[in-house]
């Protein structure tokens, strides 16, 4: 029963790294360089910077591991 649960939780940890990787891929690539300004540029104070948008990503992965799992825990 455990062994299933954690290769469970560990398929849906890998789902979300993987989503998430490819949404930031996505993201930089289409839209990062039209609209956010550059760490050396003149704007770089502006609160969106890709090194905070780096961060919110990384802490937006870790949160819906975190929903997954205690969802996970709680239904089964």
């Amino acid at each position: 029963m455990e062994s299933t649960l954690l290769t469970a939780l560990v398929f849906f940890a890998l789902l979300i790294f993987a989503i998430e990787g490819a949404m930031w891929y996505i993201f930089h690539r289409k839209i990062a360089g039209m609209c956010l300004p550059d760490e050396s540029g003149p704007g770089a104070r502006s609160l969106f910077t890709h090194i905070r948008f780096k961060a919110f990503a990384i802490v937006h992965t870790l949160l819906l591991i975190v929903v997954i799992i205690v969802t996970y825990l709680f239904l089964w």
